[in-house]
């Protein structure tokens, strides 16, 4: 342990000047423990906090609405809460809840935004992915082509674009199976 003549304090390291507490240790961990009360870590400036812990026995006890021993992250405050990798924001919840993947001011409970084309795929036990709805932009304004793809293919390839076998335009059109249909399609049950 070394605390400097700045205040700032090492463990396993002399502390670097800045960093008021400097931990140094390969392979190890730390913690907070607790039996069936909450325990939380907060991180605190001017603008609100981000708290990371577990909620106690019952639930309600550092956050009202977590259940008993529930893992939280939660950030206090009308602040939004981003996530990143490579110094690059990925994904973000706004204060009010929205969540938003490709764009800093998500709109709607879930935003997902590109530049080209989105890509929603569904996996299986084996991690190939046989099923996807893409969204293709074509012109601005965030307008474009929507395709329902599914590669049935008894190997490793995923399923792309190539495999849509339902697109609708943005004009309205319809292809299925790369065949275009009339400007409308209706089916009627009868009975």
């Amino acid at each position: 342990l070394t605390i400097s003549s700045g205040g700032e304090v090492g463990i396993g390291r002399t502390p670097t000047a800045g960093y008021k507490l400097d931990i140094e240790a390969n392979n190890q961990r730390s913690r907070l423990i607790g039996t069936t009360g909450y325990v939380v870590s907060e991180i605190t400036n001017d603008g609100g906090s981000i708290s990371i812990g577990k909620e106690n026995s019952v639930g309600g006890g550092f956050m009202s609405t977590a259940g008993a021993y529930d893992s939280i992250i939660v950030s206090q405050g009308a602040v939004n809460m981003v996530f990143g990798t490579n110094n690059t924001e990925r994904m973000r919840i706004s204060s009010g809840g929205n969540v938003g993947v490709g764009t800093d001011s998500p709109v709607k409970k879930l935003q997902v935004s590109d530049s080209v084309d989105i890509g929603f795929s569904m996996t299986n036990t084996n991690l190939y992915n046989k099923a996807a709805i893409f969204f293709e932009r074509t012109t601005t304004q965030g307008r474009g082509d929507l395709h329902f793809a599914v590669n049935n293919t008894a190997d490793s390839v995923n399923v792309t674009k190539a495999d849509a076998r339902l697109t609708i335009s943005s004009g309205g059109n319809v292809t299925i199976f790369g065949q275009m249909q009339a400007n409308s399609i209706y089916f009627d049950e009868a009975g």
